[in-house]
């Protein structure tokens, strides 16, 4: 492969990732809030499941069910599936 031609995969890499990042922000913020907050506080703030449970007013299990319901939703919407 020639130089040039691995820097226009790259590129062109590199710009699919920033389309899938940008949709996956958007199906994010497409979210109710519940969806949204049990999401992003285990996600992006790293708290501890009990802990979110806690803040929320709810169980355990709701806000797992909550991070189920919000992976699904986002898989659809950007059409892929999420672990």
């Amino acid at each position: 492969m020639t130089r040039q031609v691995l820097v226009q995969t790259t590129r062109h890499l590199a710009d699919r990732a920033r389309i899938n990042h940008r949709r996956m922000m958007m199906a994010i913020d497409s979210l109710p809030s519940q969806l949204q907050a049990a999401l992003t506080l285990i996600g992006r703030g790293g708290e501890d499941i009990r802990q979110v449970a806690e803040s929320e007013g709810c169980s355990v299990a709701d806000i797992q069910s909550r991070i189920n319901r919000a992976k699904k939703r986002i898989g659809a919407r950007v059409g892929i599936c999420i672990q």
